[in-house]
């Protein structure tokens, strides 16, 4: 009996790669949004940070003023308090909004990275540093180059050199394809050249997503903080990092250095 020999590209069908790919980054969001939780729910101070996230940083004129810089799969409101935390210390601070599920392609993830950026020159007339954590501390050294007024750049569990496992997980998510982020990431970092001395690159100890060796930026500030032997997984001890009370210091004290107090 003769039988039809089965075609692969109907079994690997763009559009149900498409439907699989978006289903996978959703969940992801929805884990990272659960594991964020429970991590600063269980982070000393931070107990009750869950009910009060939907809260904005106040828009003031401070000492200096930025952006802070989601990372993947993390909506702004994750990022609100270290905000608060930010304007209290007499800095303004911009938090950038990148939509519900912060899931999009690399070409609108840069025009929305352009757009928020492009809001603080226009409310403050420039940029005077930023706060990138994962993702968006990539983005934040992307900026370095482009705005000459910026005098700091944080970059918090950020895949910077050799990233093996970051990358892995961003070509399974949809992010892009393995050696399109390789290609991108090596485009960043020599970006970088004759701005390192404002970069402060900030890892957690126990990161597994990102270890310090690989979000460490050489000719940087690198800094390597203890993290909460609490914490576990992938997820949560990844994004722990933004409102460690070690993190924030760090923060505070590199931006009063630099802009004065």
């Amino acid at each position: 009996m003769y039988h039809k020999k089965r075609s692969l590209s109907g079994i690997f069908k763009p559009s149900l790669l498409r439907r699989r790919s978006r289903t996978m980054r959703y969940s992801f969001a929805r884990a990272m949004l659960n594991e964020t939780r429970a991590a600063l729910v269980h982070m000393p101070g931070t107990a009750l940070r869950h009910k009060i996230k939907s809260e904005r940083p106040a828009d003031i004129n401070g000492l200096a003023n930025g952006l802070i810089l989601p990372g993947f799969g993390a909506p702004s409101p994750v990022y609100n308090d270290l905000g608060i935390y930010i304007v209290s210390a007499g800095f303004g601070v911009h938090v950038a909004e990148y939509g519900v599920g912060n899931l999009p392609n690399l070409t609108r993830q840069i025009r929305l990275l352009t757009h928020n950026a492009k809001w603080c020159v226009q409310r403050w007339g420039r940029l005077d540093y930023v706060i990138g954590h994962s993702l968006g501390g990539l983005e934040a050294l992307w900026l370095l180059s482009r705005y000459p007024t910026l005098k700091r750049v944080f970059a918090i569990s950020s895949p910077i050199t050799n990233p093996t496992r970051a990358i892995r997980w961003g070509a399974v998510l949809g992010i892009a394809p393995r050696h399109v982020q390789k290609k991108i990431l090596a485009r960043i970092i020599r970006r970088t050249n004759g701005h390192k001395e404002k970069v402060v690159t900030i890892s957690m100890e126990n990161d597994w997503l990102v270890p310090p060796e690989s979000g460490a930026l050489e000719g940087a500030k690198n800094v390597v903080v203890l993290g909460d032997p609490s914490e576990h997984g992938p997820l949560q001890t990844h994004t722990a990092g933004v409102d460690s009370p070690r993190v924030r210091e760090i923060i505070r004290q590199e931006l009063e250095a630099v802009f004065g107090v």
